[in-house]
């Protein structure tokens, strides 16, 4: 939504302990008092594509889609979303506006990705932050998305193309050293043309070869607004400049110890008071693989569940095809969508657990505290502060903006189910089966 003229009571969402508003963060901001929030927990965009490749400039039209559609695909950002073009997170200015807001010893996590971590990190940098540390999120779910070199080469040598199927077809011809490759709409006034070439197998030498890793983990940005004082004065006055240590020490909330036990499984047993690490584990066998059996002393937490991603949707929004990164290549779905589609009531392609983002926010916001997200996406932090403020009385109030509207219903929902969880769920009951909640008292 382009709104620069931005005024409070409108395009904004509220509950008990949360306001989001539905425009761009650098309207927002500059609405906000100076060190009014106490600390920052964002998934800002990525930006995995270049603005090049997609637009050939700044400001320049949307591509044509064409006869196939891969220049307007092209022109899209990450996973298809538009609102990963730019390079807002690569701003100096962005984090310039967030400093002003932040306290003073404020703390920053950013989500990032590994490929672009290091403009996001250095932009953070530069608008005045002091870089705290980096906070390692490994998974074993991730899915490779790297080229097939071996196989292009071949497909060059064979048709003069790395893509065969977009001239439609190739056939050999008797098998005896020729092909037919046949083009349509390639000659005057589009006729077919068929292109006779010399067939032969070949052994290029890059079998097995390809172009990237498979993705494993996340980083995430850990800075710190600088403060002129002694740690303890600045807490005195800001109330903040400190990570609740003892708040998320390993084994007091739901935090285990891994001994791998075999080559399929792995068992979870509670160890208290290890101190927090920088590193975070989905609890994968696939992640823990080749470390020290009594080594994994970490923070565990899976990548987000369709009902993590979907709780407070469930009644009133329909599924939809999308995109969640995990592969599914026996699925029908799969066939037809890709092998990373999936129908969800949640769109969003970047959802974070819940379970992860309360942990991150009870390390870095203390009880009371005021918890901003500039870019707030499907609502997960705002979700995870309403957790803990019923888990631990903890008192959080979060402040939001998203400028996506089709992401704006989902927000809502998710934090309305967040703040009135039973209510959600006696009515979800009663949906279901017809029936009146049987943990609820007769009237």
């Amino acid at each position: 939504m382009e709104n620069s003229c931005f005024m409070w009571g409108e395009n904004m969402i509220q509950g008990k302990n949360y306001t989001v508003y539905h425009s761009k963060m650098e309207y927002v901001l500059p609405l906000l008092a100076e060190n009014y929030v106490d600390c920052i927990v964002t998934d800002p965009p990525y930006h995995l594509k270049s603005i090049v490749k997609r637009f050939g400039k700044e400001n320049s039209a949307e591509c044509k889609e064409g006869t196939d559609g891969s220049f307007k695909r092209l022109s899209k950002g990450f996973m298809n979303q538009t609102w990963d073009g730019g390079d807002i997170a690569f701003q100096k200015e962005t984090w310039e506006q967030v400093y002003r807001v932040l306290k003073p010893g404020g703390y920053i996590l950013a989500f990032g990705s590994p490929r672009t971590y290091h403009r996001l990190a250095c932009a953070i940098e530069d608008a005045g932050f002091e870089i705290r540390d980096s906070v390692m999120w490994v998974y074993g779910s991730g899915f490779p998305k790297s080229y097939n070199v071996g196989k292009a080469v071949d497909a060059k040598n064979k048709y003069g193309k790395t893509n065969p199927k977009s001239m439609k077809k190739a056939e050999q011809e008797n098998g005896e050293g020729e092909y037919k490759l046949v083009g349509k709409n390639n000659g005057i006034m589009g006729e077919t043309v068929t292109y006779t070439r010399k067939y032969y197998e070949t052994e290029t030498g890059y079998e097995g070869f390809g172009t990237a890793l498979k993705p494993a983990y996340e980083p995430i940005v850990m800075a710190r607004k600088p403060f002129n004082t002694s740690v303890a004065d600045n807490i005195m006055k800001y109330g903040t400049g400190a990570i609740n240590i003892d708040g998320c020490k390993i084994g007091q909330q739901g935090i285990y110890h891994a001994t791998k036990l075999g080559a399929n499984r792995i068992s979870y047993a509670g160890h208290i008071d290890r101190f927090p690490a920088n590193l975070i584990f989905d609890g994968s066998l696939e992640a823990m693989q080749g470390l020290p059996e009594q080594a994994l002393n970490y923070f565990y937490c899976p990548k987000a569940s369709k009902k993590d991603r979907d709780a407070g949707l469930e009644l009133d929004f329909d599924s939809e095809q999308t995109t969640d990164g995990y592969m599914r290549s026996n699925s029908e779905s799969a066939r037809k969508f890709g092998a990373n589609s999936a129908k969800r009531k949640n769109i969003h392609p970047t959802v974070k657990p819940t379970e992860l983002m309360q942990y991150l926010i009870r390390l870095v916001a203390p009880k009371g505290s005021i918890i901003l997200d500039p870019f707030c996406g499907s609502g997960s932090t705002g979700k995870a502060c309403i957790f803990e403020n019923r888990e631990r009385n903890a008192n959080y109030k979060f402040i939001g903006v998203e400028m996506t509207d089709k992401y704006i219903p989902i927000i809502q929902a998710r934090l309305d189910y967040a703040e009135n969880q039973y209510e959600y769920e006696k009515k979800k009951i009663e949906k279901e089966t017809g029936q009146l909640n049987l943990f609820e008292e007769e009237k």
